[in-house]
């Protein structure tokens, strides 16, 4: 959520009672900065050519502000070492300018006494580039700390190779807003709260564009969560090749995304999806069976449009594979179900339609691990042309069939 303590500056700027602070700390970095300025600006820079030490204990923020300022435009290099970072008053460490690269492989850490809510980098300025960083959050504040937030006013923002670690509070990513961005084989591992959060307020925001793609993502709550409000969407979101591990929850939950694919992808934990549409969950393995409070693929409210094709999916025990549910008068509608392998136990059926129309369930194969006499669908409060079966095949259920109240679904049986 964008708190008060979020109020951009001009990009490029910084608190400079802050900046004189950090170079009394950081000693000889003081007599270098004049030097590094005459030397001309929009070159690429070496962060230790400006005075950065990366000892892990010197506060390096005076040398990196004023390797921003030099190589706006260009490339900040950033090499080995551990680099401590405290605030400026944009709340956040480092906020690059337009056009600039920040090149690892450096580590860039906290510093011990931080504001409640600050991030290491906040990117609010056109086509920033991070690139084989890494980003120690084990000394992040409790509040609203994240590694990386990206503002409104952001596009064309690649996030590659990052490594972030350790945040004992909140999470990884934040995107408040922004377009055309993208993480590619990114590592975000030991979250407390959610990996990479999208988040928008007030109708006609949120970010657009975004590509997450051959990505690892662990956390205690939700690897990606999507969370805007107030009208505001997730618009046009790619989810493709990645790892997502959750610890009892929704390895993806997605609410209020309008076009999103998610495809190819391993998901330890379950996936939510809440006012959406236009959402196509392809060729995934989606492993809930650790997720013992949730059904593995779960659609509330008005969800419509949505294509679940090709995916391996696996229940825990006692709940659904998949599950449509009607709530506040809204349901899902117009989806297709088709080509999955579903997997349950417990004499639990298979899915659980609750509502909606125009929903097809075809060429699945329906498993249970425990045989029963029960059916593989339980349908509630249908007509008799909201939900088409073809073409599926059960193992272990005696049929697909409705239970009650008991709807005019057409049905099928064991061949």
């Amino acid at each position: 959520m964008t708190t008060p303590d979020e109020r951009a500056i001009p990009s490029g700027r910084a608190d400079t009672s802050l900046s004189r602070r950090a170079l009394v700390t950081a000693g000889a970095a003081a007599l270098t900065l004049s030097a590094c300025t005459r030397a001309g600006r929009g070159q690429s820079t070496n962060v230790r050519d400006v005075g950065a030490v990366g000892d892990g204990l010197t506060d390096d923020t005076a040398a990196f502000i004023a390797g921003l300022e030099r190589a706006a435009g260009s490339t900040l290099t950033v090499p080995e070492g551990t680099y401590v970072l405290s605030e400026t008053n944009a709340f956040a460490s480092l906020v690059p300018t337009a056009g600039t690269t920040m090149s690892g492989p450096g580590t860039l850490r906290f510093a011990r006494r931080t504001r409640k809510s600050v991030r290491l980098i906040r990117i609010e300025n056109p086509d920033i580039s991070l690139q084989g960083l890494s980003l120690d959050l084990r000394r992040a504040p409790r509040g609203t700390s994240f590694g990386v937030s990206v503002v409104r006013g952001a596009h064309s923002i690649l996030l590659n190779e990052l490594t972030l670690t350790n945040n004992p509070h909140r999470g990884g990513v934040q995107i408040l807003g922004g377009s055309d961005l993208e993480l590619r084989r990114c590592s975000i591992t030991g979250m407390k709260q959610n990996g990479v959060t999208l988040y928008g307020r007030g109708t006609g925001d949120g970010p657009r564009g975004i590509t997450i793609m051959d990505c690892h993502i662990s956390s205690d709550v939700q690897p990606i969560d999507s969370e805007p409000v107030e009208g505001a969407t997730v618009q046009d979101l790619r989810v493709e090749g990645c790892r997502l591990v959750a610890r009892d929850n929704y390895a993806v939950a997605l609410a209020w995304v309008h076009r999103a694919l998610v495809a190819n992808n391993s998901l330890v934990g379950a996936v939510h999806v809440v006012n959406s549409r236009d959402i196509t969950l392809r060729e995934n393995r989606i492993d809930a069976t650790a997720a013992i409070s949730r059904d593995a693929v779960t659609a509330v409210r008005q969800s419509d449009r949505c294509q679940i094709s090709g995916n391996t999916i696996l229940a825990a025990r006692g709940r659904y594979a998949i599950s449509l549910r009607a709530r506040a008068g809204a349901a899902p509608n117009g989806w297709v179900i088709d080509g999955n392998t579903m997997r349950v136990s417990d004499g639990v059926p298979a899915g659980l339609i609750d509502g909606g129309q125009g929903i097809s369930v075809n060429n699945n194969i329906l498993q249970t691990e425990s045989p029963t006499a029960g059916s593989a669908f339980r349908l509630r409060g249908m007509r008799s042309n909201d939900v088409v079966f073809q073409g599926n095949q059960v193992d272990g259920f005696d049929g697909i069939r409705t239970t009650k109240p008991a709807p005019r679904t057409r049905t099928e049986e064991v061949q």
